[in-house]
């Protein structure tokens, strides 16, 4: 087998940005210990390393999760939310948080966007901008899942309201008599709420 120092250094990882004029790839053209992000117009020129922000902003594109019709795309970068519209390229801050947001998904004919924070789901309606909380998983043995009927109130990155479409209200807490969560069946148990939510609430 040859020698990989041999064989050439070939860009990997490559993908475009979200309005088309550049692509973004992985290269280690001078053999350092690592690849490194670069980038290339397509108007020409030569490739360009991409600074360490531009580079962490292109990777959290490159795993962005799209809408059923490929208008919007939403992702995560530096713990954050934002969703972003295809055609205009216009960018919308979903959550400004201290807190980390991970796993957004679009559901409901791509009307709301369904995350995780601190081990608890949340959503937020993408034309109307509330965030409702789903459930409300605390440091102790009991969870329940948050209440439904159009309450929800505004919180850091969103508005209140509820899956129902009712008046704004306080945000939901909680209620009594939540289901005992183990560690090992948190992941599990918020799939599970997350379909039960969905399809008794948004209809």
């Amino acid at each position: 087998m040859r020698d990989p120092k041999w064989i050439g250094s070939s860009p990997t990882n490559a993908f475009w940005s979200p309005d088309s004029k550049s692509v973004f790839f992985s290269w280690n053209p001078k053999g350092a210990v690592s690849d490194s992000v670069y980038t290339f117009s397509v108007g020409g020129g030569e490739p360009q390393k991409a600074g360490y922000f531009e580079a962490q902003k292109m990777n959290a594109l490159n795993n962005a999760v799209y809408n059923n019709s490929n208008t919007q795309m939403v992702y995560v970068y530096r713990g954050d939310l934002f969703l972003v519209d295809i055609k205009t390229g216009k960018t919308t801050r979903i959550t400004q948080t201290e807190e980390f947001e991970s796993g957004p998904k679009f559901i409901q004919k791509d009307e709301w966007i369904v995350y995780n924070r601190s081990q608890n789901l949340y959503g937020w309606n993408t034309k109307t901008g509330i965030t409702l909380q789903l459930t409300n998983i605390t440091s102790g043995a009991e969870t329940a899942a948050a209440p439904a009927a159009g309450g929800g109130g505004a919180g850091r990155g969103g508005g209140g309201g509820g899956f129902g479409g009712g008046a704004a209200g306080p945000r939901p807490t909680g209620a009594a008599g939540g289901a005992a969560v183990a560690g090992g069946t948190q992941e599990q148990w918020l799939r599970q709420q997350q379909l039960d939510l969905m399809q008794k609430r948004i209809r």
